[in-house]
Protein backbone atom coordinates (compact mmCIF):
# COMPACT_ATOMS: atom_id res chain seq x y z
CA UNK A 1 0.00 0.00 0.00
CA UNK A 2 1.59 3.31 -0.56
CA UNK A 3 2.53 5.89 2.16
CA UNK A 4 -0.21 7.88 3.76
CA UNK A 5 -3.27 5.54 2.25
CA UNK A 6 -4.91 3.75 4.49
CA UNK A 7 -6.69 0.30 4.18
CA UNK A 8 -10.34 0.02 3.76
CA UNK A 9 -10.88 -0.90 7.10
CA UNK A 10 -9.41 2.38 8.11
CA UNK A 11 -11.03 4.71 5.64
CA UNK A 12 -14.56 2.63 6.78
CA UNK A 13 -13.81 3.64 10.59
CA UNK A 14 -13.04 7.36 9.52
CA UNK A 15 -16.03 7.70 7.36
CA UNK A 16 -18.42 5.69 9.93
CA UNK A 17 -17.44 8.25 12.83
CA UNK A 18 -20.47 10.19 14.25
CA UNK A 19 -19.16 13.65 13.14
CA UNK A 20 -19.21 12.44 9.50
CA UNK A 21 -22.70 10.22 10.08
CA UNK A 22 -24.22 13.77 11.35
CA UNK A 23 -22.57 15.88 8.72
CA UNK A 24 -24.25 18.42 5.95
CA UNK A 25 -22.82 15.45 3.38
CA UNK A 26 -25.62 12.91 5.25
CA UNK A 27 -27.96 15.41 4.56
CA UNK A 28 -27.59 16.53 0.87
CA UNK A 29 -26.93 12.67 -0.52
CA UNK A 30 -30.69 12.02 1.29
CA UNK A 31 -31.85 14.87 -0.58
CA UNK A 32 -30.27 13.19 -3.95
CA UNK A 33 -31.81 9.92 -3.00
CA UNK A 34 -35.37 11.13 -2.25
CA UNK A 35 -35.19 12.59 -5.42
CA UNK A 36 -34.24 9.07 -7.65
CA UNK A 37 -37.03 7.80 -5.31
CA UNK A 38 -39.96 10.06 -7.50
CA UNK A 39 -38.66 8.67 -10.37
CA UNK A 40 -39.97 5.58 -11.93
CA UNK A 41 -36.67 4.94 -14.00
CA UNK A 42 -34.84 4.59 -11.18
CA UNK A 43 -36.35 2.35 -8.86
CA UNK A 44 -36.11 -0.19 -11.68
CA UNK A 45 -32.67 1.02 -12.66
CA UNK A 46 -29.65 -1.23 -12.04
CA UNK A 47 -27.95 1.79 -10.71
CA UNK A 48 -29.89 2.58 -8.29
CA UNK A 49 -30.09 -0.59 -6.72
CA UNK A 50 -26.69 -0.84 -6.69
CA UNK A 51 -25.94 2.73 -4.86
CA UNK A 52 -28.88 1.60 -2.17
CA UNK A 53 -26.22 -1.58 -1.05
CA UNK A 54 -23.28 0.69 -0.94
CA UNK A 55 -25.13 3.29 0.92
CA UNK A 56 -26.05 0.82 3.11
CA UNK A 57 -23.09 -0.39 3.16
CA UNK A 58 -21.55 2.93 4.44
CA UNK A 59 -24.48 3.83 6.73
CA UNK A 60 -24.74 0.90 8.93
CA UNK A 61 -27.85 1.09 11.09
CA UNK A 62 -25.90 1.64 14.28
CA UNK A 63 -24.51 5.10 13.04
CA UNK A 64 -27.01 5.66 10.78
CA UNK A 65 -29.00 9.39 11.64
CA UNK A 66 -33.23 8.37 12.13
CA UNK A 67 -34.02 10.33 9.04
CA UNK A 68 -31.57 8.90 6.54
CA UNK A 69 -32.17 5.83 8.27
CA UNK A 70 -35.86 6.12 7.73
CA UNK A 71 -35.16 7.27 4.19
CA UNK A 72 -32.97 4.46 3.02
CA UNK A 73 -35.93 1.58 3.84
CA UNK A 74 -38.57 3.51 2.14
CA UNK A 75 -36.28 3.37 -1.18
CA UNK A 76 -35.46 -0.41 -0.45
CA UNK A 77 -39.92 -0.80 0.17
CA UNK A 78 -40.14 1.58 -3.35
CA UNK A 79 -37.29 -0.83 -5.20
CA UNK A 80 -38.52 -2.36 -8.82
CA UNK A 81 -37.50 -5.47 -10.53
CA UNK A 82 -34.41 -4.30 -12.25
CA UNK A 83 -35.30 -3.82 -15.77
CA UNK A 84 -32.17 -1.64 -17.19
CA UNK A 85 -28.77 -1.32 -16.00
CA UNK A 86 -27.25 2.22 -16.24
CA UNK A 87 -29.12 4.56 -19.29
CA UNK A 88 -26.72 7.39 -19.18
CA UNK A 89 -28.69 9.89 -17.34
CA UNK A 90 -27.35 13.17 -16.50
CA UNK A 91 -26.92 13.45 -13.51
CA UNK A 92 -27.79 9.60 -12.15
CA UNK A 93 -29.49 10.94 -8.75
CA UNK A 94 -28.63 7.79 -7.06
CA UNK A 95 -24.85 8.12 -8.20
CA UNK A 96 -24.98 11.65 -6.77
CA UNK A 97 -25.88 10.27 -3.58
CA UNK A 98 -22.94 8.01 -3.25
CA UNK A 99 -20.75 11.10 -4.40
CA UNK A 100 -21.91 13.33 -1.99
CA UNK A 101 -20.94 10.80 0.76
CA UNK A 102 -17.71 10.11 -0.71
CA UNK A 103 -16.49 13.21 -0.67
CA UNK A 104 -16.35 13.17 -4.70
CA UNK A 105 -18.96 15.59 -5.99
CA UNK A 106 -17.62 18.19 -8.63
Amino acid sequence: MPPGHLDRQARLKIFRSDSVMESEAVKRAAEELEKALTSESCRDCGCFHSVLIMLEDFLPDENCPAGTAGLLEKARLSLLEVSHDCLGCRPCLSMEALKILRGMEG
